[in-house]
C-alpha cells in the first residue's frame, strides 16, 4: 500500500486543532456553570485536595540557620537555609532594613521561573531590596529546581509524576511558602499580623494559591499569572505543568478562588502583550470576583500594562504602593518609584546560602518525595476496581453507541482494505484501517492494532502479517494524538489534566469506542488486542480491564509498573500520567481483571531499557505471562493462533 492509502481523513482536516477547539469549548463550559456561584469551604478544601495538600501535611520542625551575612546600600542580605518538610531543604535569602525600630511587615517573594538564578534573578533582587529600603522584611527563596536548589530530582518536569499520588509540583511549592511564611514569624523583626506576598509568573501563580489557602496573608500582588482558567485554555500555548492543577476547572474558576481570598487585598498586574496569560481572562476573573467581594470590591484590583510577560519595573513600583496603602496605611496606593539598582551577578558569594557547597546529606528531592508517596492500595472487588479505573480515567459511564463513517476501500495484493472513522466523541474521529483477506463478517477472528506510531506501522508489523495469513480480520487505528491525530503531546495532555479528563483516559475511550462499533458492525466471534509502544500497551491493560469482549490482549514494550515513573518521568510521554492513579492501583493491581487474557512482551522500565523477565514479573506479580526473549517470533505464534 502507498502512503496516501493509509490516510483516512479529508485532506485539510487538523485534528490537533480540533482537539484543541473541543478542550476550549469544554473549559468555557464549565467556566460559565461557576458564574454567579459563592465559593465555599467545600471549594477550599477541593483546591487544597487538588493541590495534593490535604490534609495540611505535619510542620515538623525548620531548623533554620544563617549561614551568612552582608550590608548592602540601605538593606542587609542574611542567607538562609530552613526545611520546610523534614530533610527538604529551602535556600532563601532574608532583607532586612539598615535601620529598623520595632517590628515592620513582611513580604514574601517566591520565585516565577528562573531556573538558573532562581531568587537571585534581577527582577526578585530589585524588589526585595527596594522593599527593605522602604522598611520592610523581605524573604525570598529557590522553588524546588530553581538556583541553589536546582540539582538531579529536582527537575520542574518530574512534576507530571507527582501528579501520579495525587500531589503536585505546584502544592509543594505552596507549602515551601507557607513554612516561609512560618519561618517570618520566628523572626524577632517581623510584625506576623501584616504579612504580604509577591510573585510573577510561577511566583504569581504561588502566591495565587497560597492566599485562599493561609490566612496569614493580608495583601496579595500577583503579577503575569492571574487569568481564567477558559482563557488560559484558549491562548493554546504551552505552560509549565505547574500551571495544570488537576480538574480544577470540575469545582472552582480563578475568580472562586479569588473569592475564597475576600481576607486580603489583592492586586492582579497583567501585560496587554502577554501570549501566554490572555488579558481577557485577567478581565473576567476581576467582573467575577467583584460580585462575589460586593462591599468589599475596593480591596481588589486590576491594572494593566503594554507589556509582555514578565515583572517589568512599572508594576514593580504599583506593588510597593499597593503594600504601603494595605500594610501601612500610608498612601492612597499609587505606584512608588523604584530608585536605580544594579542587581550585580546572581552567582555572589553574598547572595549564595550554601556558598557554593551541595545540601547537606542525606537531602530530600521532589523525585524521592514523589517515590514517598506510593499508596499500599487496599484490595478491591472487581466491580470496585472498574468504578475505581473509570473514575481516575476520567471516562463517562456512557452506553451511546458511537457513529462510523464509510471512507471507503479498495484491493491491495489480495488484501481488502476498509476505511473509515469512528467518533468516540463530538469532532473526535478515530481513523482506522481494516485488512481482510476473506470477507466473512459474522465469523472472523479479528485482531486490533494500535501503536504508538500510529496506524501504518501495521504495514511492517511482523505479527499483524502472521495474523492477516492465518485468516485474521486485521483493524489498525489511530488513538488520539497517534498517526494521523498527532499533535503535540504535551499540551494535549496537560489541558487534558486541568479539565479533569486525563488523556491516557481520553485514549482508553477511543478504543472502547471502537470495540463497542466492531461488535455492532463486524461482529467478530474472537477479539485480539495488539498494543504497541508504552502509551498504547498501557492504554491496552486499562481497556483490557474494562472491557471483557477482548478476548486476549498482547502489550509490547510498555511499561511494566507505574512506580518504575514515580519519582520522575523519565523518556516517557506526557501523555500517560494519571492524577491520583499510584494512591488506588498500579498494573499489577489490575491482574483480577485481566488474568489469562493479558500477556506482556518486552516490557521496560522509565527510561525505555527493557527489563528482564525476573524484574518485570517482579512488578507484576504472578499470573501474567512475560516475554523478554524472541519477541518477534513469540508474537507472530500468538498473533497466528
Amino acid at each position: 500500500m502507498r502512503e496516501e492509502d493509509w490516510r483516512v481523513l479529508p485532506p485539510g482536516f487538523d485534528w490537533g486543532v480540533g482537539t484543541l477547539e473541543q478542550s476550549i469549548r469544554l473549559g468555557h463550559a464549565l467556566s460559565a456553570a461557576r458564574r454567579g456561584k459563592r465559593p465555599g469551604a467545600a471549594t477550599r478544601r477541593s483546591l487544597v485536595e487538588a493541590l495534593g495538600l490535604w490534609p495540611l501535611p505535619k510542620r515538623t520542625p525548620l531548623r533554620a540557620k544563617v549561614t551568612g551575612r552582608s550590608a548592602c546600600d540601605g538593606y542587609r542580605i542574611e542567607n538562609v537555609i530552613f526545611e520546610s518538610r523534614p530533610r527538604l531543604y529551602v535556600t532563601a535569602n532574608l532583607y532586612l532594613p539598615e535601620k529598623q525600630r520595632g517590628r515592620a511587615p513582611a513580604i514574601l517573594n517566591p520565585v516565577g521561573h528562573a531556573m538558573e538564578d532562581g531568587k537571585n534573578c534581577a527582577p526578585t533582587r530589585a524588589c526585595c531590596a527596594t522593599l527593605a529600603r522602604m522598611g520592610y522584611v523581605a524573604l525570598t527563596y529557590d522553588p524546588i529546581g530553581q538556583g541553589e536548589r536546582l540539582m538531579p530530582g529536582n527537575e520542574h518536569i518530574s512534576g507530571l509524576s507527582s501528579l501520579l499520588t495525587g500531589h503536585t509540583i505546584a502544592g509543594y511549592m505552596v507549602w515551601d511558602s507557607m513554612r516561609a511564611i512560618d519561618y517570618l514569624e520566628t523572626r524577632p523583626e517581623v510584625d506576623a499580623a501584616r504579612i504580604g506576598v509577591t510573585g510573577c509568573s510561577g511566583g504569581g501563580l504561588n502566591a495565587f494559591y497560597l492566599a485562599p489557602i493561609d490566612r496569614r496573608v493580608k495583601a496579595v500582588v500577583s503579577a503575569c499569572f492571574v487569568c481564567s482558567y477558559a482563557w488560559f485554555l484558549e491562548c493554546r500555548r504551552e505552560h509549565c505543568i505547574c500551571n495544570h492543577i488537576p480538574a480544577v476547572l470540575q469545582f472552582a474558576e480563578g475568580w472562586d478562588l479569588v473569592g475564597l481570598s475576600r481576607s486580603s487585598r489583592l492586586l492582579f498586574l497583567n501585560g496587554l502583550q502577554d501570549a501566554i496569560f490572555p488579558i481577557a481572562g485577567a478581565r473576567e476573573t476581576l467582573r467575577e470576583a467583584r460580585r462575589i467581594f460586593g462591599s468589599k470590591a475596593d480591596r481588589l484590583r486590576l491594572l494593566e500594562y503594554d507589556a509582555g510577560h514578565g515583572y517589568a519595573q512599572p508594576m514593580r513600583e504599583a506593588m510597593y504602593g499597593w503594600f504601603d496603602l494595605w500594610l501601612r496605611r500610608r498612601g492612597d496606593g499609587s505606584p512608588i518609584q523604584e530608585p536605580p539598582f544594579d542587581a550585580g551577578a546572581p552567582t555572589a558569594r553574598d547572595l549564595l546560602v550554601l556558598k557554593g557547597k551541595k545540601l547537606p546529606r542525606p537531602h530530600e528531592t521532589l523525585a524521592s518525595l514523589n517515590r514517598k508517596a506510593v499508596g499500599k492500595p487496599s484490595r478491591m472487588n472487581p466491580d470496585a476496581l472498574r468504578e475505581t479505573i473509570l473514575r481516575l480515567l476520567g471516562i463517562p459511564d456512557d452506553e451511546q453507541a458511537p457513529r462510523v463513517e464509510d471512507r471507503g476501500g479498495f484491493e491491495s495484493d489480495g488484501v481488502h482494505v476498509w476505511r473509515g472513522t469512528c467518533y468516540s466523541e463530538p469532532g473526535i474521529p478515530v481513523p482506522f484501517v481494516l485488512l481482510e483477506r476473506a470477507r466473512e463478517s459474522g465469523s472472523q477472528h479479528l485482531l486490533i492494532h494500535i501503536s504508538d506510531e500510529g496506524k501504518q506501522a501495521v504495514a511492517r508489523d511482523p505479527a499483524a502479517q502472521a495474523a492477516l495469513k492465518a485468516g485474521r480480520a486485521v483493524l489498525a487505528l489511530d488513538l488520539r494524538g497517534f498517526g494521523e491525530t498527532a499533535h503535540n503531546e504535551y499540551l494535549i495532555a496537560a489541558n487534558c489534566i486541568l479539565l479533569g479528563r486525563p488523556l491516557l483516559g481520553r485514549r482508553v475511550f477511543d478504543l472502547l469506542a471502537v470495540l463497542k462499533a466492531v461488535r455492532l458492525v463486524l461482529r467478530p466471534n474472537r477479539i485480539s488486542l495488539l498494543a504497541r509502544g508504552n502509551t498504547c500497551a498501557l492504554a491496552a491493560w486499562f481497556a483490557c480491564a474494562l472491557e471483557g469482549s477482548i478476548d486476549r490482549a498482547a502489550c509490547v514494550g510498555g511499561l511494566a509498573a507505574y512506580a518504575d515513573v514515580s519519582g520522575s518521568p523519565g523518556s516517557m510521554q506526557p501523555g500517560i500520567f494519571v492524577p491520583g492513579l499510584l494512591k488506588h492501583l498500579d498494573l499489577r493491581h489490575l491482574g483480577p481483571l485481566v488474568r489469562g487474557r493479558l500477556a506482556v512482551f518486552g516490557p521496560v522500565d522509565a527510561d525505555g531499557r527493557k527489563l528482564t523477565a525476573a524484574a518485570a514479573q517482579r512488578r507484576l506479580g504472578p499470573g501474567i505471562p512475560v516475554v523478554v526473549a524472541s519477541l518477534e517470533k513469540a508474537l507472530a505464534k500468538w498473533a497466528g493462533q
